[in-house]
């Protein structure tokens, strides 16, 4: 099987517009062609889209996907909805082409953004149980940068014995206030870092042996001495 390289993808692709389904320019290249195999399972693979679109911002064409009708919308027609049907607690996102929206009124009583208009702060402080999911979805639809620095922070509960490694592009006090609304115990900032994503994902890495569930992991002895090493 060939291997497709973001150089082969350059001479098949000027612009992207990344995908709902399968661009159509691939569908397009003949199967006999020797990079249309990789190139087919390259494109579905979204950590292989990522690494391409962080190496060729200027060629993507920003878009979104409505979750209803399920078409290929433009942003600046989408809707980002925090929904609270499913969850009492917690909020997940939906996105609507203004049509669908227009055609409900489940989302009355709801907060709404245009996607347009949305940053990844936002979904930081109010969507939680798909917020991950949600951003790797909009950092591919090409509505916020790939990379944000921002703050690597540690929260600790102290009755339940756990400690959230996370990560946020605004402020810390607000996403610990937006946190605290669905925890019943209170939460403890113990240490801030600057950083990124990628580095708060390392993190994850170094300590899953003590993961739980998620961001949150067993308040160990060898967390706590790694979060002493931050503070002065």
């Amino acid at each position: 099987m060939a291997t497709c390289t973001p150089q082969q993808i350059i001479q098949h692709v000027p612009t992207v517009q990344t995908f709902l389904l399968p661009p159509q320019w691939v569908m397009s290249l003949p199967q006999t062609s020797s990079v249309y195999t990789s190139l087919y399972h390259w494109i579905l693979d979204q950590e292989a889209w990522g690494e391409y679109l962080q190496k060729y911002p200027d060629r993507l064409v920003p878009h979104a996907g409505c979750d209803w009708c399920e078409q290929r919308i433009d942003v600046s027609e989408a809707i980002l909805i925090k929904d609270t049907r499913w969850y009492v607690d917690e909020m997940i996102s939906t996105v609507l082409c203004t049509s669908c929206f227009s055609l409900t009124s489940e989302f009355d009583n709801m907060e709404w953004i245009w996607l347009a208009d949305v940053c990844q702060e936002d979904l930081e402080n109010v969507i939680v149980y798909d917020r991950d999911e949600r951003l790797e979805t909009l950092k591919l639809w090409g509505v916020i940068p790939f990379h944000e620095t921002g703050i690597v922070y540690f929260i600790y509960s102290k009755e339940m014995a756990t400690i959230k490694i996370g990560f946020t592009a605004g402020d810390v006090e607000t996403r610990i206030q937006s946190l605290q609304t669905s925890h019943p115990y209170p939460l403890t900032l113990l240490a801030t870092m600057q950083g990124d994503r990628t580095y708060e994902k390392s993190l994850h890495e170094r300590f899953k042996k003590f993961r739980l569930q998620g961001e949150w992991f067993v308040a160990h002895p060898d967390l706590f001495a790694f979060i002493t090493t931050l503070n002065p």
